[in-house]
């Protein structure tokens, strides 16, 4: 009867349209099913003749028909694959040729099986009528297919997802065209196992992300185009465990990872390709929208201490961007991308990366060039000190309000931008030598107080990094890895601030009395210019050597010489260090460019020193590094471990080790336990003051010389678990941190900072319901964090305190009115507190949907909890809390033909008013009546609905 049925429908196709020929389904990895292939071919044929097709059998695969097709002058040629076992569902494998150029031009497939791997049993029945199910749904895809694709264009998104990604093509060499593989794919993924990914952060070698011995996660160049990403920032809020307080300035945002947060630093060491970028004087991390993204292969998030491999300051985590290269190009050529942005408030960028290869020869040239009014946030939030009447304000600005700069006048909220960057390399062989530039320069954004600091500044800073490395592996065993490099970081801008000095003055009463009164908005108001001129030389030599196959050892030396500025370089300021004025404190007792408030001359013209190191305002610090790492395989179990030994000129040595085991029960679970130690060095605006001038204690922007300070010691504790399959990744990690000896502004804690949380993090991929589309992917991620503090802060005497005493909260009491009769000190114990600014709870969730062969939908989100305020932030003293929220990010991105993108993105979707909590000491309060009690915001409004478009091509 089936042969009958055949028979007719081949019949009714000889009067048909258009010929498309069809080769019997073949069996892969599985034993032959005769039934199944005749059902298949039946269902198929008639779906095709419905189309007005006529149908064409061959005997052969779809393969070896491929010349008879053409001969036969088809239009379309389909082959195909299955896969049946009696446990698991069917897998098939359609392809759609073009017998004209004899390659593939789509694509269908059903799902991977992992039912095996999770445990999963079918009844007989309930197998079968899975089989059927997707039976039907791969013919339905395919139809729709090639109704939607007339004129015969090559599906590269369909090729990659539903042929490239699989295990079918590794065994089968399927005619692809290889022109516009490279090309962008804006819905590609994969279900590859996701823990096998290669990574390179966590031991400077690489490994899968299941061997590491961390807990790491990886962004890729895939997901970067999915979400529409335009700079590395808008990372932060898709990392769980981060924390972040968005100024739009300098910095224009601060991360804290893990619960980490402290008046002085973040902690977190910021790589381009294992090359640092944090500000070598203060250390900060120091990223804006500076750097070309269309030169980004993939994001490497490594979280816990690192020193072992890294050195001083890895306590925390690393951000490290892997960049691409000219070598990974398959073959010789060169291809360019290209990224126009325009946006709200003025915002424009261009984005491009050229990388070629010429046999050994590569080289990679990429840079960005960004430049943006920013959000006008002076009536997002009124009651703030951000609002033009502070800015504005005549009694506490003078002068200053007649001066113009960046093309306004003073008075008004402006936060311009400024941003660019090079990045470049060419490699022969093992040999690479490359440069890496960047500069910043911004208004003040939201960071501080409209009454004491203008926003409408150019502050920033600028680094160049010149290197070269040379890569050598002898035989099969030997591997060295050599690096010098030489950086120059120049931070410098202007800073124009009104210092409250309040004054005695002379009033008339009603009666026209004469009466002694205070003039509570004079200022002593400057315009001056800030620079520190820093450099480093550093060698690193590396050594792996694989012993056996279950052996490798690993081992680096590491030199630094790093001279840096002890103080800024200020003319004019407050008697601060300056290179070129010579000051007359008869004449200007504050400083050449320190005039009143009151002042009816114009503000003196602010010079600008030349950008060299002064001897007497330079350290010499010496860095002498070295470690040993060991790696072991015994069956399931991996054992990693190691120790470094660091020398310092100022603070003198350290020794930190790092050991991790590793179950791993199959290659689709493992637990991972490890303990680690860590350093954070004290950096050089914390040794030597940053202004140094006669009065840099209580001027706006000076901080205290302690060159007594050690480094801060890290301990801590890990366990980490993965589920991981084919589509779905799964992580959950709980850790412990130590902190002990940590810095807060000028004090030196005893008992520093616990802090203890763990995170969930799942990535999971489906089958598009939408035909002809790449398949969704989801991630949602967990964190939780308890991050507490020995240190209090007191507002009334303004000092920092370790523990508490036996008198509690009276403690205050006791310093007033006992201690001054008895002079006992009241010993402090030990005790810790909430160490505010950091969200107990946080959730990110995203989704990406591809429609079709062309669009694509991404929509990611953020809730952060309620977040108590920092130690020293005043409104902490008065119970006040930031509210939780929820903040979303929509990119939509159509595919145009084979050489670009078109992504229209929108930030904060909802228009959600949500704030973040100040940065460094956050103390301005909200005594908006009157002066900001310190010239760091407590509290930053953050931006409404804005949007942006962004324009890729590559060809």
């Amino acid at each position: 009867m089936n042969y009958l049925i055949l028979f007719l429908l081949l019949t009714f196709s000889l009067f048909a349209g258009e010929k498309v020929t069809l080769s019997p389904l073949e069996p892969f990895e599985s034993e032959r099913d005769p039934e199944l292939e005749v059902q298949f071919r039946e269902h198929l044929i008639k779906e095709l003749l419905l189309q007005d097709y006529e149908v064409v059998l061959l005997e052969g695969s779809g393969l070896s028909d491929l010349p008879k097709s053409k001969e036969l002058q088809a239009k379309l040629h389909i082959g195909g694959y299955y896969k049946k076992d009696t446990e698991n569902p069917l897998e098939l494998y359609i392809q759609v040729y073009s017998p004209e150029k004899q390659v593939v031009i789509d694509a269908v497939s059903t799902g991977l099986n992992v039912t095996s791997e999770l445990g999963i049993v079918f009844e007989k029945k309930e197998l079968e009528e899975l089989n059927r199910q997707r039976t039907n749904d791969s013919i339905n895809k395919l139809i729709t297919g090639i109704r939607m694709n007339r004129d015969l264009s090559e599906q590269p998104q369909n090729i990659d997802t539903e042929l490239l990604n699989k295990k079918i093509h590794q065994k089968i060499n399927f005619p692809i065209n290889k022109q516009g593989r490279e090309k962008e794919i804006i819905t590609k993924d994969t279900f590859d196992l996701i823990g096998s990914q290669e990574v390179v952060t966590a031991s400077r070698a690489k490994e899968s992300i299941l061997d590491a011995p961390a807990t790491i996660m990886v962004i890729t160049e895939e997901e970067i185009k999915q979400r529409g990403y335009t700079s590395i920032t808008e990372i932060f809020e898709n990392i769980p465990g981060m924390d972040i307080s968005f100024s739009n300035g300098v910095p224009y945002v601060t991360p804290y990872m893990r619960g980490y947060r402290s008046n002085v630093g973040q902690e977190i060491l910021f790589m381009i390709d294992g090359k640092l970028q944090n500000d070598i004087w203060s250390q900060s991390i120091r990223v804006a929208r500076q750097y070309p993204i269309t030169n980004i292969k993939k994001i490497e998030i490594l979280y816990g201490p690192s020193s072992v491999v890294y050195g001083p300051n890895a306590t925390q985590g690393i951000i490290n961007v892997i960049t691409k290269s000219g070598s990974d190009l398959k073959e010789d050529g060169i291809s360019t991308t290209i990224s126009l942005q325009h946006g709200s408030f003025d915002t424009n960028a261009l984005d491009s990366t050229v990388v070629g290869k010429n046999g050994d020869f590569a080289y990679t040239i990429s840079g960005k060039y960004f430049k943006s009014n920013e959000p006008d946030l002076n009536d997002r939030k009124s009651d703030s000190y951000l609002n033009d009447f502070y800015y504005g304000f005549k009694p506490i600005w003078g002068p200053v309000l007649d001066a113009n700069f960046n093309g306004k006048r003073f008075g008004k909220y402006f936060d311009p931008s400024l941003e660019r960057s090079v990045l470049g390399n060419v490699s022969y062989r093992g040999l690479k030598m490359g440069i890496i530039y960047d500069q910043i320069a911004s208004g003040s954004g939201t960071a501080y107080a409209g009454d004491q600091v203008q926003n409408n500044s150019n502050f920033g800073d600028e680094s160049t990094m010149l290197y070269a490395e040379y890569d050598k592996t002898i035989g099969t065993k030997f591997h060295s890895f050599s690096q010098v490099l030489q950086r120059k970081y120049v931070k410098k801008g202007t800073w124009t601030e009104a210092f409250p000095d309040p004054i005695t003055e002379e009033v008339l009463d009603e009666e026209g009395n004469v009466l002694q009164g205070i003039d509570p908005y004079h200022s002593l108001v400057s315009n001056t210019y800030w620079q520190s001129v820093n450099s480093l030389v550093q060698f690193n030599q590396i050594f792996d050597y694989q012993f056996t196959k279950d052996f490798k050892m690993s081992s680096g030396l590491n030199f630094t010489h790093r001279e840096l500025s002890r103080n800024y370089d200020v003319p004019g300021y407050y008697g601060a260090f300056n290179s070129i004025l010579v000051d007359d404190f008869d004449k200007y007792p504050n400083g050449y460019n320190v005039v009143s408030s009151s002042s009816t001359d114009p503000l003196p013209v602010t010079p600008i020193p030349n950008e060299v190191k002064h001897p007497m305002n330079t350290a010499s610090i010496q860095d002498t590094g070295g470690y040993l790492l060991g790696v072991y395989d015994l069956q399931k179990f991996r054992f990693n471990a190691g120790v470094r030994y660091d020398k310092n000129s100022n603070y003198g040595s350290t020794v930190n080790p790092r050991i991790t085991g590793i179950y791993k029960y199959s290659t689709t679970q493992a637990w991972k336990l490890t303990y680690g130690e860590a350093f954070q060095e004290p950096s050089a605006d914390q040794l030597y003051g940053d202004s140094g001038g006669a009065n840099y204690d209580t001027t706006v922007a000076g901080s205290v010389a302690r060159i007594d300070l050690k480094p801060e010691k890290m301990r801590s504790g890990e366990a980490i678990w993965i589920l991981q399959g084919k589509g779905f990744y799964n992580e959950i990690s709980v850790f412990y941190n130590k902190y002990d000896r940590v810095i807060e502004q000028d004090f030196f804690s005893i008992y520093g900072k616990r802090i203890y949380g763990s995170e969930w993090k799942i990535r999971k991929f489906f089958q598009n319901p939408l035909p002809s589309s790449g398949n969704l992917s989801l991630f949602l991620f967990y964190s939780f964090v308890e991050a507490r503090n020995s240190v209090t802060y007191s507002f009334t005497d303004a000092s920092f305190s370790n523990g508490d005493t036996v008198f509690g909260k009276y403690e205050q009491y006791y310093t007033d009115t006992i201690y001054p009769e008895t002079q006992i000190p009241l010993p402090r114990r030990r005790k810790y507190f909430s160490s505010g600014d950091i969200a107990k709870n946080k959730v990110n969730l995203g989704i990406n949907v591809p429609i079709f062969q062309s669009w694509n939908m991404n929509l990611r989100g953020s809730y952060v909890g309620k977040r108590g305020l920092y130690t020293t932030n005043p409104l902490r003293e008065e119970g006040i809390t930031l509210d939780p929220y929820w903040v979303w990010h929509g990119t939509l991105t159509y595919r145009i033909l084979d050489f670009g993108s078109l992504a229209f993105k929108v930030y904060n979707l909802f228009n959600e008013y949500y704030l973040h909590p100040g940065i460094e000491f956050a103390g301005g309060g909200n005594r908006y009546w009157e002066r900001s009690q310190d010239y760091r915001n407590s509290i930053l409004p953050q931006p409404g609905r804005y949007f942006l478009v962004n324009l890729t091509m590559t060809f």
